[in-house]
């Protein structure tokens, strides 16, 4: 049996409705699905499909990884399209640069084996999709400024599932920073 799991920085519940309330605020398109408050994340590392006899050991990696790692901040700065103009497939909140948090990806990306597409890693949280096929016509409002910051002083191992048509993410395991 396998599990489809990520390693992601959950964001305190003030946060979420923060950036929630800003989007669909300022974008208002019959194309957008906009994604539950309790499924919104940034993804460090997307794992895929891990066997269940494999968890264990993949734990233990994550957290021997993580011995040395101090909490940080992360910064949310804007909220636009993604990933491109060109290609708009979802409505992001994006973060300023954090050297932390782009530290933990490639830590995670080497401590776990992971093998890095050519995209390069953009800390965000998706706030919602965009339907496939659909024509936005001219973007009146490509990008906003926000403010908004979080510690993070945990991580946290997530299962990904499709239940009764939806996705749902569950907490397999949570990993403190110093």
């Amino acid at each position: 049996m396998q599990k489809r799991l990520f390693i992601s920085i959950l964001l305190p519940l003030d946060l979420k409705k923060k950036l929630i309330y800003q989007a669909q605020k300022n974008y208002r398109y019959n194309c957008i699905r906009w994604i539950a408050l309790d499924n919104l994340h940034l993804t460090l590392n997307f794992l895929g499909n891990v066997k269940v006899s494999e968890l264990k050991d993949l734990c233990e990696e994550i957290k021997y990884s993580l011995e040395k790692t101090k909490s940080f901040e992360i910064e949310f700065n804007s909220i636009g399209f993604g990933p491109t103009k060109e290609n708009i497939k979802m409505i992001w909140a994006k973060t300023k640069a954090s050297v932390e948090a782009l530290k933990l990806n490639k830590k995670l990306n080497q401590a776990l084996d992971i093998k890095v597409k050519k995209n390069k890693f953009i800390p965000h949280v998706t706030l919602a999709r965009i339907k496939k096929g659909s024509f936005l016509g001219k973007v009146e409002k490509n990008e906003i400024q926000i403010e908004g910051l979080m510690e993070v002083n945990e991580i946290h191992l997530m299962e990904s599932k499709v239940e009764k048509g939806s996705r749902y993410y569950y907490k397999v395991a949570t990993f403190k920073l110093k």
